[in-house]
């Protein structure tokens, strides 16, 4: 996670199936910012409307939004693995189950590329 800890930045982005630029962008009025460093959040319907400053949502016609943090194992969060879709997301339970069970593993993923880049 950048320094500034209110913006974000894509590794890998994914939509409607194809691999898209990544990009920077403000946490503030998304609800990735409820995720980042805290917990799990699932909602099921009317993502648009409850963060309706959220362009990309707008943008993207996203109905329903999961997403978990990854974090560090000092505490530290690095990040989020977010799945929206332009419908109700199917068997979210099981999505945050296998979400959180890769979670880890991601993490330690980033921590060993960025200690590599460093």
């Amino acid at each position: 996670m950048p320094e500034d800890r209110s913006k974000i930045k894509t590794v890998t982005l994914v939509a409607k199936g194809k691999v898209i630029d990544n990009m920077t962008y403000s946490l503030y009025g998304t609800p990735c910012e409820n995720v980042v460093g805290r917990n799990c959040c699932y909602f099921p319907s009317g993502v648009q409307q409850m963060f309706p400053d959220d362009k990309e949502l707008q943008d993207l016609k996203i109905e329903s939004y999961i997403g978990t943090p990854l974090m560090h194992p000092n505490g530290e969060p690095l990040g989020l693995i977010v799945l929206m879709n332009e419908s109700k997301i199917q068997h979210a339970g099981a999505i945050e189950l296998a979400l959180s069970s890769i979670a880890e593993r991601i993490s330690h993923e980033l921590i060993a590329v960025v200690t590599v880049a460093t």
